[in-house]
């Protein structure tokens, strides 16, 4: 397979080192549009990327219409493949790690941060079905 990646991917994605060799071609770009492109073009076979980044330029290529240079319409299919991120917060002040602690707890309960969720997740789901991050 022809794959596209994010610059760096090869340091980060483990084991994606070691397996590099055997794909007919791999490159690394910090681009992510181009790599949309490249995929839509037909010119590589997959790209690895984040799933929110990747519909995100995919909604603004089909914005974009013909103007965007591919067909942004046909279909294509996201698939996590690696355990979700362990995303944190780090503070040096443990009096302001604690307010943002409290503020977060507060809109978690009241379903804020749910609401946000979905609605930024949401926005994608043609893209990333059910597949991004369990949700």
């Amino acid at each position: 397979m022809k794959i596209a990646a994010f610059e760096g991917a090869s340091g980060i994605l483990p084991g994606l080192s070691e397996t590099v060799d055997s794909f007919a071609s791999y490159r690394e770009m910090a681009d992510q549009e181009t790599q949309s492109k490249l995929l839509l073009g037909k010119r590589v076979d997959g790209i690895l990327g984040d799933g929110m980044l990747f519909a995100a330029y995919m909604t603004n290529l089909r914005d974009a219409g013909a103007t965007s240079g591919v067909d942004a319409n046909q279909p294509v299919q996201f698939r996590a493949i690696f355990e979700p991120s362990n995303y944190a917060m780090n503070f040096r002040d443990a009096e302001i790690a604690a307010k943002f602690d409290s503020c977060f707890s507060e809109l978690e309960a009241d379903g804020t941060i749910a609401k946000i969720n979905k609605k930024w997740v949401d926005k994608y789901r043609d893209t990333l079905a059910d597949d991004y991050l369990s949700m």
